[in-house]
């Protein structure tokens, strides 16, 4: 017992000693400096690197230190975004459940919807979110879904194919994370997804039927019947087999509704 005892206080410092040394380092942050918070963002990247994953949940979860780098976001240096975007990421990859869903959506909305950030770093948003979404406990998601519709709203409308494609996967996501919440959102987003059928890439097109599948589960009335069908004009006679498969899939579920 006294061992155990022993070695809960040593746990216990030692993460004392990163939030810490975490902590010294992030208040430069501040700085109206741009390289003095690159040079800030590139040694935290280091710091948490060598933390263990307990450690980085500490991080995650100390309010001091994340809402920080979360604000970095929103930098106007393009490279301090993009660190910042990357040490959250990696931190959130590494353990089980995350609570900073409702921090991170924000400062992502306001970035997107300047229609100025570049396609690295939108699909990087996106990657987090989806990443973040997947971890965080399904109340806290519900709240903050409109959130994630709005962003969606904007970035299934990007031109940069890789986007759109992250953008349907994240709607593919949602749907198995909270398809009722998010059958709500189905008339909204569908009416997106489909301007996107069209589109030169296949990979698009067929990430488009998935997600047209998704949103039809969740909320079979989604679309008037009549707007819907002449979207699949084209895409019915696609030369690209995969994309007939995708669309033959969804078609089976639709008139089967129908």
């Amino acid at each position: 017992k006294q061992w155990y005892q022993r070695r809960v206080r040593g746990n216990n410092t030692n993460h004392d000693e990163v939030i810490n040394k975490v902590s010294l380092t992030i208040k430069y942050l501040h700085s109206l400096d741009i390289p003095t918070r690159r040079n800030t963002l590139q040694e935290l990247k280091k710091q948490t690197q060598k933390f263990s994953n307990e450690e980085i949940l500490q991080i995650l979860n100390n309010s001091q230190i994340v809402l920080p780098l979360i604000n970095a976001f929103n930098d106007p240096s393009e490279k301090c975004r993009l660190l910042s975007i990357e040490i959250i990421l990696e931190m959130s990859s590494r353990v089980g459940s995350v609570s900073i869903l409702q921090h991170i959506l924000a400062p992502i909305l306001s970035r997107i919807s300047t229609q100025s950030e570049t396609e690295e770093i939108v699909i990087l948003f996106l990657d987090l979110i989806s990443l973040v979404a997947s971890k965080t406990e399904h109340s806290q998601l519900i709240e903050n879904l409109d959130l994630i519709i709005q962003i969606l709203g904007k970035t299934l409308l990007d031109k940069a194919p890789e986007i759109k494609e992250k953008s349907l996967q994240l709607i593919i996501l949602l749907k198995r994370l909270c398809a009722t919440n998010f059958s709500l959102h189905a008339t909204t987003l569908s009416k997106i997804v489909v301007l996107n059928l069209s589109h030169k890439h296949s990979k698009v097109r067929i990430l488009c039927c998935k997600a047209l599948v998704s949103l039809f589960l969740c909320a079979a009335n989604f679309y008037d019947v009549d707007e819907l069908i002449p979207h699949f004009t084209n895409i019915s006679i696609d030369q690209n087999p995969s994309v007939r498969e995708a669309f033959i899939t969804f078609s089976f579920i639709f008139l089967g509704d129908v």
